[in-house]
């Protein structure tokens, strides 16, 4: 005799759940483990990686609480790697974003003239 057929068992579904917002302070806390990572890479001169660190921080957290020191190591990272005309239009950028900033006279004076 043949065997009897097999009926498939129904499939359970499952809703996806929405995914939970992080909190302030976890954000905060990617924040700075990416900047930080960010900043390992240009104290080792390793400015290549420094770059595509802060473009990941950028792209993650464009309004981020760190967006004014990720675009001055944006602007380090480039002078660093020897992009100075990169580094100037960067600086002016950090300028008009950031017109009051403590970190703009030093980064004026990393890029020269």
């Amino acid at each position: 005799e043949p065997p009897a057929p097999v009926t498939p068992e129904p499939k359970a579904t499952v809703k996806p759940r929405a995914a939970r917002q992080p909190t302030p302070q976890e954000s905060y806390a990617a924040e700075l483990r990416l900047l930080h990572q960010a900043q390992v890479a240009y104290a080792s001169q390793d400015f290549s990686a420094a770059l595509v660190l802060v473009a990941e921080h950028a792209r993650q957290f464009p309004h981020g609480r760190l967006a004014e020191e990720r675009e001055a190591l944006r602007v380090r990272s480039l002078a660093g790697s020897g992009r100075t005309e990169d580094a100037r239009r960067a600086t002016a950028a950090f300028a008009s974003r950031f017109p009051r900033s403590v970190l703009l006279p030093r980064l004026q004076e990393t890029v020269g003239p």
